[in-house]
């Protein structure tokens, strides 16, 4: 081969194209569309690929209608220019309602080409149920936490806090406690409750006194609100992932999370002003500031409007709040004394805790229907999404099942010293 000869070959295979070929794909199970799926199964699938080069990896992924992939493999390494896979896809999302989704197979060659085959499968969620029902009890510088079973009450796990607020974080499965000790606050982070052997790892994380929790389902993470002017963002597992100064001479109190916003209620300690803030997360920035005149208890979000609730000395009062943190105050339909808890329902309605029991009210309109609740004194409240029911704490050591009508469905003796009852539903 003479000189020129060769040169004239090594350009020959330089001009040489690379494959832009996309492998092909057979799904060959499932075979049929719309097959159904409940929680906790697993989708059997086999494909066959081939490819004129090389196949290079492939994924697995389940996508929503939004074109959010919400399970998958991950890309899996793969090999030969003809393969056939036999996999599983898990569908182990508590969270993931019930929908028709797409199962997409992707394979890859090596030279970057993609070839896809799809179908479309029906998938049923979790159904919503009751996961463990709590009772937080306070005695001194100790907290005990209950739980309710078919037999009766179990003690569940004791803490050297004084609990000041109790939250069941359904998202997680936890159950979180901050409390007051002295010389310091902790906040307790309690993981999944099991049914059998009860609590373990407890983490304790130093700050000041809590005022309150709240959980972020975007972020996946909790808010607390300390008394140190400082509001902390904390993972599912505990761990410190942001934290962000309140306006000086203010301590955070009252929070909401909306679309990427926290709302909170300041309050100075010196004057007693109040003041609704609204801080964006991602930077922890203020957004817009207002006075309110009155103690908020809870914040409730409607189809339409932001509400704040809450006493003005012993006249219990509900405001609308706007974008720029201004509200229009008006009087609650209850009786003239101070609400000590709120339980937010469903459609707007909302269940009010007072010395004289448990008020049902819709926000915004003139419903009111006090059921027969009255007579016992409630202290605290929540709600059970999964029957439709709120549970009430009475002062004489009660807890009292209420239903959607307000009438008392069922009464049974707690521990002494009950401060809060806490529903904590499996998602």
């Amino acid at each position: 081969m003479t000189r020129w000869m060769y040169l004239a070959l090594l350009l020959l295979l330089s001009c040489k194209k690379s494959d832009t070929t996309p492998p092909e794909v057979n799904l060959e199970v499932p075979s049929s569309s719309l097959t159904t799926y409940n929680y906790g199964e697993s989708i059997f699938i086999r494909f066959s690929a081939n490819d004129e080069t090389e196949l290079s990896k492939y994924v697995v992924q389940l996508v929503d209608v939004n074109r959010r992939i919400v399970a998958g493999s991950g890309f899996i390494d793969l090999d030969g220019k003809e393969n056939t896979v036999t996999t599983s896809l898990d569908l182990v999302d508590r969270h993931l309602p019930s929908d028709d989704y797409s199962l997409e197979i992707i394979v890859e060659d090596r030279d970057g080409n993609r070839g896809v085959a799809y179908t479309t499968v029906r998938y049923y969620e979790l159904p919503l149920a009751r996961e463990a029902l709590f009772v937080v009890r306070q005695t001194s510088n100790t907290t005990v936490i209950d739980s309710l079973s078919a037999t009766g009450w179990t003690m569940a796990a004791t803490l050297d806090v004084d609990a000041a607020v109790a939250f069941g974080g359904s998202y997680h499965q936890h159950l979180v406690i901050g409390g007051n000790t002295v010389p310091a606050c902790f906040f307790y982070l309690v993981p999944e409750f099991l049914g059998v052997g009860g609590f373990s790892g407890q983490n304790p994380l130093g700050g000041q006194f809590v005022s309150d929790i709240v959980f972020d389902v975007d972020r996946k993470s909790y808010f607390v609100s300390f008394f140190d002017g400082w509001i902390r963002e904390f993972s599912g597992s505990g761990g410190l992932k942001n934290a962000f100064q309140v306006t000086p001479g203010f301590e955070p109190h009252t929070l909401f999370v909306k679309d990427g916003e926290l709302i909170c209620e300041l309050v100075s300690p010196s004057s007693q002003s109040r003041v609704l803030s609204k801080y964006n997360i991602s930077s922890g920035t203020l957004a817009e500031a207002s006075a309110i005149a009155f103690d908020v208890i809870s914040f409730v979000q409607t189809s339409n409007n932001l509400y704040a609730i809450g006493n003005s000395g012993s006249e219990s009062k509900v405001a609308t709040v706007f974008d720029n943190m201004t509200s229009q105050i008006q009087d609650l339909l209850v009786e003239s004394t101070p609400i000590r808890d709120v339980a937010e329902l469903s459609n707007g309605w909302v269940a009010l805790a007072h010395a004289n029991g448990v008020v049902l009210q819709k926000i915004g309109d003139a419903a009111f229907f006090p059921g027969s609740t009255n007579g016992f004194s409630a202290i605290d409240l929540d709600f059970d999404r999964s029957t439709n029911t709120c549970f009430a704490l009475s002062a004489s050591s009660e807890l009292v099942r209420i239903s959607p009508s307000g009438n008392i469905v069922s009464t049974i003796e707690t521990g002494p010293d009950a401060k809060q009852v806490v529903v904590l539903l499996n998602k």
